[in-house]
């Protein structure tokens, strides 16, 4: 048998030698020296400043991609940190708005109705969507117009109250940024009508509505009259926008020339994109939409000026609105071209609007007591006047 091998038995204790001038380390001590070299690298470190110069980063050294990456994050924080970048980010660098809109629209626009959103959050969703539509001219919104349309359109039909509200502010804000394009397009007076139709019949937990709710709905009406029941053209109030007229030329070289202007097309103005057509004129001009809109707008309009105008100390100022409002529904439906169909039709529900007895409150309301209420005296007395008139109503 070959021999064992002898086991290397290790002391439990050692027994350390002292020197002269040596100190012996502790134990129980870890030693945390780090010992590094520097590296540069000069072509990454001026590629890296390259790419920070063509593409601009937020305070939080964020690119917009990142911020729209994180505005879909399922973190109300997170989603709310990321707007507040890309305000930051679009407010200094405004060039950016335009080639982004294709991400930028869609993933804003649809925190219009985000009922998450904190009452903090809503004047900067606000900010961030004016200041996309005033830095973007109305040929490079319009194919982006109808996406746009959409998620206002679901905040106005929305459960709850803020979001409706804040939903009939973005309406006001494209109203008066994009007349043109609100007045070709059909979601855009087919979803304020909806909304003020549900607005008269409210359910029995919105049946309590605020004065100031009742004031900005009013607001909403008086900007979209001026929009689809104003006669005339609309400027656009965007930062870039220009209308553009093509020159056609026809005749001989010699003779009269016959000029036509033509407003230009934008590079994607096709209306096979959106469900409708664009349209060229005011929704208005067709008796069955204009029987749709006085069906809700009238009422609303004639209680709030009763109720107005009953209180101790009436507000002028709402009750010159009011009337104002009137005015203009009653200025488009006298205008209105009928056939002899339709001029029925209409007729019937002005007379069914129009009776007696709402002619007479009216007439009651005339003239409005107070010191400063001659310009609200004067409008209401118009509006009177013409809502008499269209009460005797003959098609021709």
């Amino acid at each position: 048998m070959g021999k064992k091998a002898k086991k290397k038995l290790s002391k439990d204790f050692k027994k350390v030698k002292l020197k002269v001038g040596r100190t012996l380390k502790k134990p129980a001590v870890t030693d945390t020296t780090v010992h590094a070299k520097k590296l540069v690298l000069l072509e990454q470190l001026s590629r890296c400043s390259a790419d920070v110069s063509n593409n601009p980063l937020s305070h939080r050294k964020l690119s917009l991609e990142d911020l729209i990456q994180q505005l879909g994050h399922y973190n109300k924080n997170s989603r709310k940190d990321a707007l507040a970048g890309i305000k930051q980010l679009l407010a200094d660098h405004e060039e950016m708005i335009v080639p982004n809109l294709r991400t930028l629209i869609p993933s804003v626009a649809r925190l219009v109705t985000d009922d998450q959103c904190a009452a903090t959050q809503l004047p900067v969703l606000r900010a961030v969507l004016e200041l996309i539509c005033r830095s973007t001219d109305t040929a490079s919104m319009r194919p982006h117009f109808a996406l746009l349309v959409a998620h206002f359109s679901l905040g106005l039909s929305h459960l709850m109250a803020g979001v409706k509200m804040f939903a009939l502010a973005c309406f006001d804000m494209i109203l008066q940024i994009y007349p043109d394009l609100c007045l070709g397009s059909a979601d855009v007076f087919s979803s304020f009508v909806g909304f003020l139709a549900a607005w008269e019949r409210p359910k029995a937990s919105e049946a309590k509505r605020t004065v100031s709710q009742k004031q900005r709905v009013l607001e909403s009406l008086l900007k979209f009259l001026n929009v689809f029941a104003a006669d005339g053209d609309h400027q656009s109030l965007s930062k870039t926008s220009a209308r553009v007229l093509r020159i056609s030329v026809d005749g001989n070289p010699t003779g009269p020339y016959s000029v036509s202007l033509q407003p230009r097309n934008g590079p994607f103005d096709f209306h096979v994109l959106s469900s409708t057509a664009e349209r060229l004129s005011s929704p208005l001009e067709s008796v069955d939409e204009l029987i749709k809109l006085w069906q809700c707008a009238f009422p609303f309009l004639l209680n709030l000026l009763l109720e107005t105008a009953s209180d101790e100390r009436p507000d002028l100022l709402l009750i010159g609105n009011v009337a104002r409002g009137l005015k203009l529904l009653a200025a488009k439906a006298a205008k209105v071209r009928t056939t002899t169909e339709s001029g029925e039709r209409l007729r019937a529900e002005l007379q069914k609007s129009l009776s007696k007895s709402v002619r007479r409150r009216l007439s009651q309301l005339c003239p409005l007591k107070g010191q400063d209420a001659g310009g609200a005296n004067r409008l209401l007395v118009d509006a009177v006047a013409m809502l008499d008139a269209l009460a005797a109503y003959r098609p021709a």
